[in-house]
């Protein structure tokens, strides 16, 4: 199954500079210049103590919404989790017949990242030989859970 995630950045740069700075505040991250919203969103994107989801959890639903309607994702549904899942790629996980779950994640350009679930460890697919854009490393360190 084909599921679009947006990058960390992607999905950083459609947020308010008032949303981002609440996203710095909330991870305590050091930020230069806090006037700008470019350097806000380098900071957050550069620091690995940032979770999107934990970040998005207190949006109100219609804007989850919007945002998944921005990225080109599926906005159904009435749970705030279902949307956060997506917008983060963590919903990326669907059953297959063989009994376990395997997933791929379009990364910024359109890579997939594969990743497959057995006994409760989750493995990421070695990326396609040559070298990654940012969009499309950014996509493998989020499909392996590196956000």
């Amino acid at each position: 199954m084909l599921v679009g995630m947006a990058s960390k950045r992607t999905l950083l740069e459609l947020l308010s500079r008032d949303d981002l700075l609440a996203a710095v505040d909330l991870f305590s991250v050091e930020v230069p210049d806090r006037r700008g919203k470019d350097g806000i969103v380098d900071a957050l994107v550069a620091s690995r103590k940032v979770s999107l989801a934990q970040a998005l959890a207190d949006f109100p639903r219609d804007r989850l919404k919007d945002l998944c309607r921005s990225l080109g994702l599926d906005d159904a549904g009435r749970e705030k989790t279902a949307l956060i899942d997506r917008l983060t790629g963590a919903s990326a996980a669907a059953a297959t017949p063989g009994g376990s779950a395997s997933t791929t994640t379009a990364a910024g350009n359109g890579a997939a990242a594969a990743q497959s679930r057995t006994n409760g460890k989750q493995a990421t697919a070695a990326p396609p030989t040559g070298k990654l854009t940012r969009e499309q490393l950014e996509g493998y360190l989020w499909a392996a859970g590196w956000w």
